[in-house]
Order: structure tokens, then C-alpha cells, then sequence
């Protein structure tokens, strides 16, 4: 029997400790392990747990404004068969995704996280690595832009291990930390509100090692940028002086290219919190 549940949907911000917390009310948990800006694998120390977990399908975590969906996680082997698919054109379907992955191996499921990524697990250790070696920046057809495949985004180790040598890591994390510090969103405590008047964007698909200066420069052409909050190494919240800039990003800077990367980014109007 699975002794863990997938869960997505909880709000971007929420930390292991919440998502722990409101998944013990099914039995002692093992684990939390975060998959992207809402998703999660949550271990129990008894399968019995898990199946229980199942009924907090459609139930929201404290501070949350929405629901999470809750499965059982019934992977044939270890974790070390799951790959993270990231970057993917929104609209990409289950059978694009699907057939696109499975060059590197057969396929057990397909779990998404949003609607640019997913978790794809295959039925061996060794198809997963394939999948990272031979599909990791490669471009799903009907895509226009190429796709992270790598072993999870974070937790248990990943930040330790990335910051070994590696450029502009420094940079990305210490806006990590103050995003989950000072970011707007229900469910953190004191985060200050957006200034008056003031307007928000999403931004997304940029590649890893952009810093603070690259991306504020890029999006400046549109206004004055008043604050940037990180969510993960290829996105982030920038929030505008005014509502009119935030619009303007929206419509210059989508699909436009930051100096020095790779792919183009998407800017997504967000209401401001």
C-alpha cells in the first residue's frame, strides 16, 4: 500500500510546516516534499495514514484561499524515478507532454503541478536520468520554448547542492529567502501591502542565475519598479510604481527576451494583495 499523497493547488508561499501540519490530522507525517510553487509529496509513517489523508481531498490549509487535491502517490519504486518538468507553453496538453517525455523512457504517470509544469515519473531510476540527460532543454513540438528537466526544484538538499559553484546562485537565493519574508500573499506574516496606486505582474520562464539587476532592468522599459518578490529560480513577482506600467509590461514585455538569456519570458497581470 502507498504510505504517501500528492497534493497541489495550495497556495504559492505555503511553507512545509503548514502543509505538515494540516496533513497530521491523517496520521503522523514522515515527510514534506515540495514539487514547484504547489505541489507536494507528503509521507506518512503508515499507509493507513495516507489512505485516511485521501479524505482531505478539496480541503484548505490554514491561511490558504484555496483547496488542495489530494491523491494517493503509489509510485512503483523511489522518488529517484520522478523527474520535474518545468517551462512548458500554458496549454500544453497531457498527450503532448507525455509523448515528448516518453523518449527517454516508459511512463507511469504524469502529475501536474501548474499549468507550466509537471511531475513525470518513469519506471526506472535509469529512464529518469535519461530524461534529464537527453530532454533537459529541449522543445516540446507545437512549444516555442524549451523545458528544465531536472531531478525535483527544491527541498532535501537542492539549495546546498546548488550553491556550489554555481553563477549567480547567491543572488538567486538570497531573493528566495526574502521572498518567503517579505512577499505579499495570504498565509505569511508581515508582508507588507503593495503601495498605492500601485500595479503587479507574474513573471515567468527566465533563465536560472537572472539577478535582481538583469531582471529590473528589463522590466523597467515598461515603469518604475517599485519591488520584485521571488517565487522560484525562473520566476517572480514585479510590482510597478503605478497600475498603468504594470499594464504596459504586459504589453512590451511579453514574450520579450532579457539580455544575455536563453528564452523569452511570459508577464502575466496579477490583482495586487
Amino acid at each position: 500500500m502507498a504510505d504517501r499523497v500528492f497534493v497541489r493547488g495550495f497556495d504559492y508561499g505555503t511553507e512545509e510546516d503548514a502543509i505538515r501540519a494540516h496533513f497530521q490530522q491523517a496520521g503522523p507525517v514522515s515527510s514534506v516534499e515540495l514539487w514547484g510553487k504547489g505541489a507536494a509529496i507528503v509521507t506518512f509513517s503508515a499507509p493507513a495514514a495516507a489512505e485516511a489523508a485521501v479524505k482531505l481531498d478539496r480541503s484548505i490549509i490554514p491561511g490558504n484561499s484555496r483547496f488542495v487535491e489530494v491523491k494517493l502517490d503509489d509510485d512503483p519504486q523511489s522518488s529517484r524515478c520522478r523527474v520535474f518538468v518545468r517551462g512548458f507553453d500554458f496549454g500544453t496538453t497531457d498527450e503532448q507532454l507525455e509523448s515528448h517525455c516518453s523518449q527517454a523512457g516508459q511512463i507511469v504517470k504524469v502529475q501536474w503541478c501548474s499549468k507550466g509544469s509537471a511531475i513525470v515519473t518513469y519506471s526506472t531510476p535509469a529512464e529518469a536520468q535519461q530524461a534529464i540527460n537527453t530532454l533537459n532543454r529541449s522543445t516540446i513540438p507545437g512549444n516555442s520554448r524549451f523545458v528544465d528537466v531536472m531531478i525535483k526544484e527544491d527541498g532535501n538538499g537542492f539549495f546546498e547542492r546548488r550553491m556550489k559553484g554555481m553563477p549567480g546562485a547567491m543572488f538567486w537565493f538570497a531573493n528566495l529567502a526574502r521572498y518567503w519574508g517579505k512577499g505579499k500573499g495570504k498565509g505569511s506574516k508581515g508582508r507588507k501591502e503593495d503601495p498605492p496606486g500601485s500595479g503587479r505582474v507574474f513573471v515567468r520562464g527566465f533563465d536560472f542565475g537572472t539577478t535582481d539587476e538583469q531582471l529590473q532592468s528589463h522590466m523597467s522599459a515598461a515603469g518604475e519598479v517599485a519591488d520584485m518578490h521571488w517565487v522560484t529560480r525562473g520566476s517572480a513577482v514585479v510590482i510597478f510604481k503605478d497600475a498603468e506600467s504594470a499594464k504596459k509590461a504586459t504589453e512590451t514585455l511579453h514574450k520579450s527576451v532579457i539580455p544575455n538569456n536563453s528564452r523569452y519570458i511570459d508577464v502575466i497581470l496579477k490583482d495586487s494583495e
